[in-house]
């Protein structure tokens, strides 16, 4: 049987091999050589070679084919989540906020309740943002807190004005009544 010599795609000489050891290893266009040829050729131009290759190449292309025609028409592709680059903090726009923690734990015992209670949970909440980065909440709920201080502030002033004034109207009351009752 004929053997054949050829130029891999690294340049080198490999030899000498059988026919059917170079299917499927070079194509039409590998140059080769063997005993009856006087240089060295692309394998088209050797008869027996080209045929060899040809009918390889041509039952590859019939394997695909029916590979292709096995898979499912419209297979779905794996899911790709987007790109998310990764999380980086920003720096912060100035120093941290006042959370008013303890002046609204203070005000829940002189003040107005329900407007302290909820003055107590924005101050919570400005650590919470504040530590996540969320810079611009935290100062939010640090002015809300503020503001519900205040609120609370004047709410109990204000019960405070009017009790007074209650206790005057009935001390002025009692009075009256008395020096009636004493006439």
């Amino acid at each position: 049987m004929k053997e054949y010599f050829y130029i891999d795609v690294n340049g080198n000489q490999v030899g000498p091999r059988q026919l059917s050891d170079l299917i499927g290893v070079i194509n039409l266009d590998t140059m080769v050589w063997t005993t009856d040829l006087t240089d060295w050729v692309p394998a088209r131009n050797v008869a027996e070679l080209a045929d060899a290759l040809n009918a390889y190449q041509t039952q590859q292309n019939a394997n695909q084919q029916q590979q292709m025609n096995q898979q499912p028409p419209y297979q779905q592709p794996p899911y790709q989540p987007p790109y998310q680059p990764p999380y980086q903090r920003r720096p912060a726009p100035g120093p941290k906020p006042d959370n008013y923690l303890v002046l609204s734990i203070i005000s829940v015992f002189f003040c107005c309740l329900p407007l302290s209670i909820a003055a107590i949970i924005y101050a919570i909440k400005v650590d919470e943002h504040w530590s996540k980065g969320e810079y611009e909440s935290a100062y939010d709920a640090s002015g809300k807190a503020k503001k519900l201080l205040i609120w609370s502030a004047i709410a109990t002033a204000a019960l405070t004005i009017l009790c007074i004034v209650f206790y005057i109207f009935v001390f002025v009351l009692a009075i009256g009544t008395a020096g009636l009752a004493a006439l």
